[in-house]
């Protein structure tokens, strides 16, 4: 590689590696804190086995929409064996508050400032990457994303795919968001 090119591949990788960082940061402390959301909710209701509870949204939390969904069924399918169907009902209503409020609401806005992916691509990459490779593609399927839409920027042939993949309404936009 040239002078020029090896420098640009050095901040394409430095770019991918910083929003990588920001990624992992960010959904480790909406984990914590969705976790957490969990425990106390479950805690009032005498729920057992909080920690397991709560570490399970915190794992969860790092598969982006169907994460959720699972982090949430279980602890009500729980309480429905352990309790009764109408304090299951209640923590069921309460979770769902937690993972509107959390999903819909903060997510959103502290992860859509770090990660810069259109919320329909996250759901197509998560479903394709899950397809293919199970547990592990639906982790992985927003890095990947990430890395995806950062080298495409940086190809000037394929900065309509980078556009398409990311949040950014023009191509400045991108400039910013894949230039960190």
């Amino acid at each position: 590689l040239s002078g020029r090119s090896r420098r640009d591949a050095m901040e394409t990788i430095a770019i991918i590696a910083d929003l990588m960082r920001r990624y992992l940061m960010t959904r480790t402390v909406l984990g914590v804190t969705t976790g957490l959301l969990y425990a106390g909710w479950l805690w009032l209701f005498g729920i057992d086995l909080l920690v397991v509870w709560a570490l399970l949204a915190f794992i969860l939390n790092f598969v982006p929409t169907l994460g959720s969904l699972v982090a949430g069924a279980l602890p009500v399918l729980y309480a429905v064996v352990q309790k009764d169907p109408a304090t299951a009902m209640a923590i069921g209503a309460g979770i769902f508050v937690i993972e509107q409020v959390m999903g819909n609401y903060v997510d959103p806005r502290v992860q859509g400032r770090q990660v810069s992916l259109s919320s329909l691509v996250v759901l197509i990459t998560l479903l394709v990457w899950g397809w293919i490779w199970g547990i592990a593609g639906a982790v992985l399927a927003v890095p990947i994303t990430i890395a995806l839409m950062i080298i495409c920027a940086h190809i000037e042939p394929l900065r309509p795919v980078a556009l398409m993949l990311s949040d950014a309404s023009d191509y400045e936009e991108l400039d910013r968001q894949a230039r960190r």
